[in-house]
């Protein structure tokens, strides 16, 4: 048996999760530990891993903790998902070469194989290298072929993918150069950057790329440097300037007899740890560990315990603060799975909460805001609300509401390429009889989608750019209903499924809204209502469940469902939960609640079953202060809304590494105060830059939208969640 792959997620109603990958007995099998220590093997159904079939890598689904595989049937591509590591299904893929590497990025799923051209068997072709894109891991598109990069002779592999913000990576190892640089904005289009070998990766040798990750917008790439003298470990960073410094070579950390080499690495906290093998001169190979901050890793003094045969790494991952790798073991009775536990890692408490997030945060990150200047696309007459932000490749797109010809308030779009700069969207689809305000953006796969209000009816607008938008027609039987009707946010379902909404129907209950083709149906759901009030603020969505917040009667509530139909619902506790966002490994909702005044609340779940309410003495106080909207970005969770500290009402923002601790950025009038009263109502980030809006005034006679950029190209903030 073989261990090849490893990834850590989360699944829904359990706690945290590894699941591996790799062979058993000539079939393709999969383990799964909640704590890595103790380990099953599910029976795979033969009907979905078929004859010829094997796994070569795994990644936990970003939102609702599935987890997605990828491999091959015989040389053709393949791939799997699953909702727990247990029960799994075979995904559509377009055809290509065998799949070898799978990683999730803000760009959705990519994949890449390298093989034989399809249809090409028995001919002796040219190799080509395939790119895969999904946004679930149901449906594989193949990206644009470049014959003049995916299709060159002689020998290439992918050997790493990494999500560097403003752009995805893939590491490429060429035969007779060296590594190269791949890169895309889409997803679709791929392009080589200049350089490679030494002209990418500076080294005394010849470098190669065994693993990458990034910290913040740092990337830290992990392999080795093969020089006349042997082959060392070696791990480089990037310098911001789209180039490489390698690290600091140390002897007795990178080298040593015989060959070294980085295969793995994972973030645990503020470090790393970095795994790989020692093969000394007697041809005998070892698992080696390296471990400390990605500028000075050090290898650990391990005892020495006699091991037989060979011991091969193959990858890494963490379940909360305990990594866990896997590979096997090669000796004269065969070949057996291995699976190495750090014994010193700091293991959850017996009492610890079942959201497996348990553990002293670290302090909050700081951020250094500034407040976007005055222009005309922001400002006059009348009342300009920005009331809500999303990220696009290429900038930002806000929605909100302006002044109409007639006086009413007409629906609004602004446009920016840096959160600095906006200009409005000009569309007569947001004007109409009566008021029509935008509050809630989304981007996906098919472009845009944006929802809101007209009169007392639900409405909804479609964009293939952000540029140009289209009214959703207006159908009674979908938007109208006793009462008024609201749709208050919406999400991409994964995929390229369309999209999902939620809001209130009017008569005290949750409402929700699904959308595959551009057209809109109101969904009979089963467990949004109840004797109080409910409305749903907030909604996300992962390969196989939605996740949404809001409030039930005095009570913030969490509802999820996995078809979208019957609903189960967790009680948060006193307060409104308004906003919610998800990482690789968590959720984090934000909101607030009446006590002596108004307070800001915070609750994290790992598993959007069970959620733990976060205390603070930057969440409440004498003064009043309350979340809007919440982002997960490069290592920084940010949240933002209002707080009277400055004598007004002023905008506000909070920070935090992993949803635990939080701190909100020291008040600055300039910035988050004036004259009249501001408040932040959504945020956004890509790529390091953050990006709230919101707006300021004191009455709707004069009201500007507003805007607020931090950057982190700085690399201070740190997240752990």
């Amino acid at each position: 048996a073989r261990l090849v792959a490893v990834a850590a997620g989360s699944v829904v109603g359990t706690d945290a999760r590894l699941v591996a990958v790799g062979s058993a007995d000539g079939r393709p099998s999969v383990w799964w530990s909640t704590d890595g220590l103790a380990w099953q093997r599910p029976a795979l159904a033969p009907e979905v891993f078929l004859d010829g079939a094997t796994l070569a890598d795994v990644v936990a689904d970003p939102v609702s903790g599935g987890f997605v595989a990828v491999g091959g049937v015989g040389d053709t591509a393949a791939a799997w998902l699953s909702p727990d590591g247990e029960s799994w299904s075979q995904a559509v893929v377009d055809p290509g070469p065998a799949m070898e590497i799978i990683e999730f990025t803000r760009l959705g799923l990519i994949a890449f194989g390298t093989g034989a051209p399809s249809g090409a068997a028995g001919a002796d072709p040219a190799e080509e290298t395939v790119a895969w894109q999904s946004f679930s891991g149901e449906r594989w598109l193949r990206a644009i072929n470049d014959p003049d990069l995916f299709a060159r002779p002689g020998s290439e592999r992918v050997v790493a993918v990494v999500d560097a913000g403003r752009e995805v990576q893939a590491f490429v190892a060429r035969d007779g150069q060296g590594p190269e640089l791949w890169w895309t904005t889409d997803g679709l289009f791929w392009s080589q950057r200049p350089g490679a070998g030494t002209d990418l990766l500076p080294a005394a040798g010849t470098p190669a790329v065994g693993a990458a990750t990034a910290l913040g917008s740092v990337l830290v790439v992990a392999g080795t440097d093969a020089k006349a003298d042997g082959t060392d470990a070696a791990m480089w960073l990037s310098t911001g300037t789209q180039g490489f410094e390698q690290v600091n070579h140390d002897e007795a950390v990178f080298g040593g007899d015989g060959i070294q080499a980085m295969t793995g690495l994972v973030r645990v906290g503020d470090g790393l740890i970095v795994v790989g093998t020692e093969t000394g001169d007697d041809g005998d190979v070892d698992a080696v560990v390296w471990s400390g901050p990605a500028s000075g890793v050090v290898r650990p003094g391990v005892p020495e315990v006699p091991v037989p045969g060979d011991q091969y790494v193959a990858d890494i991952a963490a379940v909360g603060p305990t990594p866990v790798a896997v590979g096997w073991e090669e000796t004269a009775a065969g070949v057996e799975a291995v699976v190495w536990v750090v014994a010193s890692a700091p293991m959850p408490a017996d009492d610890a909460p079942a959201s497996g997030l348990a553990g002293q945060s670290p302090p909050p990150p700081e951020l250094a805001w500034q407040r976007v200047g005055e222009q005309a696309a922001l400002g006059g007459p009348g009342e300009q609300r920005m009331e809500a932000v999303t990220a696009l490749p290429d900038g930002f797109v806000a929605v909100g509401s302006a002044p109409g010809p007639g006086g009413d308030a007409d629906g609004a779009v602004w446009r920016s390429v840096d959160g600095r700069e906006w200009s409005v969207v000009g569309a007569d689809s947001f004007a109409g009889p009566g008021d029509q305000r935008l509050v809630g953006v989304a981007a996906g796969p098919s472009g845009l989608a944006a929802v809101g209000t007209d009169g007392s009816s639900a409405a909804a607008w479609t964009s293939p750019d952000g540029d140009v938008w289209t009214r959703v027609p207006h159908d009674e039987g979908i938007f109208v209903g006793p009462g008024d009707q609201r749709m208050e946010a919406v999400t991409a379902l994964p995929g390229g499924r369309g999209w999902a909404a939620v809001g209130t129907d009017g008569q005290g209950d949750g409402a929700l809204w699904t959308s595959s083709d551009g057209t809109w149906d109101r969904v009979d759901a089963e467990g949004l209502g109840g004797p109080d009030d409910q409305v749903l603020l907030d909604v996300v969505a992962g390969a196989t469940a939605l996740v949404a917040v809001g409030a039930d009667g005095p009570s913030a509530a969490a509802w999820t469902s996995t078809d979208a139909t019957t609903w189960s619902r967790a009680d948060l506790g006193p307060g409104r939960a308004t906003a919610l966002a998800a990482s690789e490994t968590a959720l984090v909702a934000v909101g607030s609640t009446e006590t002596d005044g108004t307070d800001a609340v915070t609750w994290r779940s790992a598993d959007a079953t069970t959620w733990e309410r976060m205390q603070g003495d930057d969440l409440a106080g004498p003064l009043d202060q309350d979340m809007a909207g919440v982002t997960v970005g490069d290592d920084v969770i940010v949240a933002v809304g209002a707080t009277n500290l400055g004598g007004g009402l002023d905008a506000a923002a909070w920070t935090s590494a992993d949803a635990g601790a939080w701190g909100r950025s020291a008040h600055n009038e300039g910035i988050f105060g004036g004259d009249q009263a501001q408040r932040m109502a959504d945020v956004t980030s890509i790529g390091g830059l953050v990006v709230a809006v919101g707006w300021s005034g004191s009455s709707p006679d004069s009201r500007d939208a507003a805007a607020w950029v931090a950057d982190q190209a700085g690399g201070s903030a740190r997240s752990r969640l």
